[in-house]
């Protein structure tokens, strides 16, 4: 009796863990289709979000090739000589056809709606 129940246990098991794994896609690394500026204000809107700050300046990125954006730390104030804050860096994907950007330090992922990614 204690062996078909951990017969079926291993069986329920191997068919929960093989399904999970089929039914996602892992992310494509990707770039933006365009960087124009409605593309890049929807960017920077979703990374003012991500970052918790209402503005954002973004690093040299060339966005138009690069498949990750920085966002840099605010500026120093009139009183400050150095900032413990270090630029946030974020990966561009392809989630299931969705664009993404993926927050290298700690993997959540921010949809970008009505942008459009290639694949690199």
């Amino acid at each position: 009796m204690k062996a078909k129940f951990i017969v079926w246990t291993i069986a329920a098991m191997s068919v929960l863990v093989s399904g999970g794994c089929a039914s996602q896609n892992p992310p494509i690394p990707a770039r933006l289709e365009r960087a124009d500026v409605p593309t890049l204000e929807r960017v920077r809107a979703v990374l003012a979000h991500a970052v918790g700050r209402p503005q954002i300046e973004l690093g040299p990125e060339d966005l138009a090739i690069s498949s990750t954006i920085t966002v840099l730390p605010r500026p120093l104030g009139p009183y400050d000589t150095r900032s413990p804050e270090l630029p946030k860096i974020f990966d561009i994907k392809l989630v299931e056809g969705q664009c993404q950007l993926v927050a290298q330090s700690d993997g959540k992922m921010y949809p970008l709606a009505g942008v459009g990614c290639q694949p690199i």
